[in-house]
C-alpha cells in the first residue's frame, strides 16, 4: 500500500513538473554598453530585514569557495563576486567541452550544460575551438510577508580578449523558485566579436517591471541565477579569454532590486 502511495505521488509530481515546464518561457533581453541613468527601483518600498541563507552553487566556473553573494545595507541591490570565472583558449591546446573542465560539479543546467559528446572539437583544419564555463547558484531567501522582490537591472564587468575570427557570449539567467514553481526566466545575454581586447561594462538597462520576474509573496523561496561564458574560435594557434571578474576587486555582477506590495 505504501509503495502504491509513493508511486501515485511520484506520478502526480511528474505531471506537475511537466505542466510547469510547458508553461515556462524565457524573456530575453540583450545587454548593452551604455551605463544607464536609472536603476528601476527609485520608488521601491523600504525593506529593513531580509534573511539570506548560504548559497548552493555548482559549475566549472565557480569551484568551491570562489563565489560570494552580498546584499547592500538598504537591500536595493546585491552583488555576486567570482574569483575564477574565466573561459580561455590557449594556443595548441585541446578544445574544452562544456561541463568537463575541473571545478565543483558540472555545467549549470538550463544554459548549455555539456554532455561530454560535443561535436565541436579542436584544434584542426575546419574545426572550431570551444570553451564554456558555467555557474548555477541557488540563493535561499526569506522576505517580509506582503512583499515581493523583483530584479530591475543587471550590471556585469569583466575582461575580453578575442582575436579575429572568434566570438564570446556572456549569458545570465535568473528566476524565483518557491510556491509558484520553476517557471518563467529572465535571459540576459551579450555577444563579443573579435578582434577585441578590453575591460568591459555591460548593463541590461531598466527591465520594465511588467517584463521582469517577481518573487512569491513573502516567506521563503530560492533565487536561482545561472551564468555562462562561451568562447568559439576558428583559429587554433591564438589565445582567447573572456572573464566575469574584476582585477581591481570591484563588484563584477550587480543585481538591482525593487520591493513592492504583493499584487
Amino acid at each position: 500500500m505504501l509503495r502504491l502511495f509513493i508511486l501515485i505521488a511520484a506520478i502526480i509530481l511528474g505531471i506537475q513538473f511537466a505542466l510547469d515546464a510547458a508553461e515556462a518561457r524565457d524573456r530575453s533581453v540583450d545587454m548593452g554598453r551604455k551605463r544607464p541613468d536609472r536603476r528601476g527601483n527609485e520608488r521601491s518600498v523600504a525593506v529593513t530585514q531580509v534573511q539570506i541563507g548560504n548559497p548552493q552553487y555548482s559549475g566549472n566556473g565557480c569551484p568551491d569557495g570562489t563565489m560570494r553573494v552580498s546584499f547592500a545595507p538598504d537591500y536595493l541591490s546585491f552583488t555576486i563576486l567570482f574569483d575564477q570565472f574565466v573561459a580561455e583558449l590557449k594556443p595548441g591546446s585541446e578544445s574544452q567541452n562544456p561541463g568537463t573542465r575541473p571545478g565543483r560539479g558540472g555545467g549549470g543546467q538550463g544554459i548549455g550544460r555539456g554532455s561530454g559528446n560535443n561535436p565541436i572539437r579542436g584544434p584542426g583544419p575546419g574545426r572550431l575551438n570551444l570553451d564554456v564555463m558555467t555557474c548555477d547558484a541557488m540563493i535561499p531567501m526569506a522576505i517580509p510577508q506582503g512583499t515581493q522582490m523583483e530584479i530591475t537591472r543587471v550590471d556585469l564587468r569583466g575582461f575580453a580578449s578575442l582575436p579575429e575570427k572568434s566570438r564570446g557570449v556572456l549569458q545570465t539567467v535568473f528566476n524565483f523558485r518557491g510556491r509558484t514553481g520553476d517557471r518563467d526566466r529572465m535571459n540576459l545575454r551579450y555577444q563579443f566579436q573579435g578582434p577585441v581586447s578590453e575591460n568591459y561594462f555591460l548593463s541590461s538597462d531598466q527591465i520594465v517591471n511588467s517584463n521582469t520576474e517577481v518573487s512569491p509573496c513573502g516567506g521563503q523561496f530560492y533565487l536561482r541565477i545561472q551564468n555562462r561564458l562561451q568562447i568559439v574560435s576558428t583559429l587554433a594557434n591564438q589565445e582567447a579569454i573572456l572573464t566575469l571578474d574584476s582585477i581591481d576587486g570591484a563588484n563584477n555582477a550587480i543585481y538591482f532590486v525593487n520591493w513592492r506590495a504583493c499584487r
